[in-house]
């Protein structure tokens, strides 16, 4: 029983290790790609491409990162 719950315990604190490092590496990303961007648009008045070219790239890479990890995981 003790190799058990050992083994819950590790994909607990593995789970939450990866919870963690997707959530710095997604918030700092949403921050450039997104909310940077808006602001842009907004205060100066700039083109409707200085939203479209991040959210594109910003889709690209969650949806690619995604992809890939399936990929890599099989």
């Amino acid at each position: 029983m003790s190799k058990f719950l050992s083994a819950i315990s590790k994909d607990y604190a593995r789970s939450l290790v990866i919870t963690l490092i997707s959530v710095l590496v997604v918030v700092p990303l949403t921050c450039l790609l997104i909310i940077v961007p808006l602001g842009i648009v907004t205060r100066y008045d700039a083109s409707i491409w200085w939203l479209i070219v991040p959210a594109g790239l910003y889709l690209l890479i969650m949806i690619g990162g995604g992809w890939g990890a399936v990929g890599w995981s099989f």
